[in-house]
């Protein structure tokens, strides 16, 4: 019971970015836009995103490229033209050093919603938080941990430990090497091929978990 007043506890604070950039139905725009980055080093990405799916994927060239769709909306003052070109020419990234944290400015990207493709040297760190969209992880070293107050999570091929949570949307997830900690207030939970422990703490779903690899430990209040 505690460990489920905790997931609520968590999951009622990224609800809150929805209300930090929530964005209005009205006529809107789109374009994209591509950065590239270097790092010498394991990479630390953080990212924060209000609206969007976000999909993350290890890439052998040692670089790290960021690739956003993006899509502003509004009426009247709200001028969306103007919050696209804004948000193409100077993107809600930063870099200092081996870390780089992406949509950091919430208050920036109201009524804005960007779809963000990432690729990452294989040696890197994820913290990725999202309000509204769909997320996937594949091919990094970790540890990972991702959140997600609606839409899915997938991680695949992940070395090191990693931690999922979701109040909305089913989670999957496969060939890691680590343990493994998940935590959904509702949506379906699948876990296969985990070399090290698996924990799954879940209000409301169904939890399927094969060929686990170390000690399995799966609570659920329904």
């Amino acid at each position: 019971m505690a460990r489920h007043r905790g997931l609520c506890s968590l999951l009622v604070l990224l609800t809150a970015i929805i209300a930090s950039a929530a964005c209005n139905t009205g006529p809107s725009v789109a374009g994209t836009f591509d950065r590239d980055y270097s790092v010498t080093g394991p990479l630390r990405l953080e990212i924060t995103n209000a609206s969007g799916d976000v999909d993350i994927a290890g890439s052998a060239d040692g670089k790290v490229h960021v690739r956003g769709e993006v899509r502003a909306s509004g009426f009247g003052f709200d001028n969306p033209q103007k919050r696209l070109d804004d948000t193409i020419a100077n993107p809600p990234i930063e870099q200092t050093g081996e870390t780089i944290r992406i949509g950091k400015e919430m208050s920036r990207m109201r009524n804005v919603s960007i779809a963000y493709s990432i690729q990452v040297p294989r040696d890197t760190e994820v913290n990725a938080t999202v309000a509204s969209g769909a997320q996937t992880i594949r091919g990094v070293r970790g540890p990972v941990k991702v959140q997600a107050a609606s839409g899915s999570i997938r991680a695949e091929k992940i070395e090191r430990f990693a931690q999922l949570t979701t109040a909305s949307g089913s989670i999957s997830a496969s060939d890691l090497g680590n343990d493994l900690r998940v935590f959904s207030a509702s949506g379906s939970v699948t876990v296969s091929k985990v070399r090290g422990d698996v924990e799954v703490n879940a209000i409301s779903g169904v939890i399927r978990i094969s060929n686990p690899g170390g000690r399995v430990e799966a609570d659920t209040a329904s």
